[in-house]
């Protein structure tokens, strides 16, 4: 699979959105989009494979819930 600089940086975006409360976290829900089930399936849909991304998201979070 083969990333494009756009993808990479809706990634990186994302991910700066749901780490930092500050910047948008808050008002969003921090809490819910630093879940695995919902990293998955954004990072799922920007990457362009939603069942991919919901399948990673379960697996992290089932041993998340599990330790």
């Amino acid at each position: 699979m083969t990333i494009s600089w756009f993808q990479a940086a809706l990634l990186g975006l994302f991910a700066c959105l749901s780490s930092m409360p500050g910047l948008g976290g808050t008002s969003i829900g921090n809490y819910t989009l630093g879940r695995p089930l919902v990293s998955g399936l954004v990072s799922g849909l920007i990457l362009g494979d939603v069942r991919l991304g919901i399948i990673c998201g379960l697996r992290c979070n089932l041993f998340i819930s599990l330790q």
